[in-house]
């Protein structure tokens, strides 16, 4: 993925402006989102069967995580899982499609 706003396999534009998306990340999939917030790429990740009443169980944010490119989180994201990479752009494609079909 490339913040120039290319997305992978053809899936569109990269929305460069405030955004929040599901990660339809099997065994992730029922809380968990990703996004951009002020120039930022972040997730907040939650495994399915647990609550996230006290936050998320990884957040990928700042100041830990300051990421100003879009395939960088998908690099955290597969880091934080043991998801390979392929399978957590997929799945960052699968919520934002999700997202412009419903939004």
């Amino acid at each position: 993925m490339r913040v120039d706003g290319r997305w992978p396999l053809g899936r569109g534009q990269i929305p460069m402006s405030d955004s929040i998306y599901p990660l339809f990340l099997d065994g992730w999939d029922n809380l968990s989102t990703w996004g951009r917030d002020n120039g930022i790429w972040y997730a907040q990740l939650t495994r399915n069967g647990n609550s996230d009443d006290d936050g998320p169980d990884v957040w990928i944010t700042p100041p830990r995580y300051v990421i100003e490119r879009v395939d960088d989180l998908a690099k955290a994201i597969s880091a934080a899982t043991g998801v390979g990479q392929p399978t957590v752009e997929a799945a960052m494609c699968a919520g934002l499609e999700f997202s412009r079909q419903h939004g």
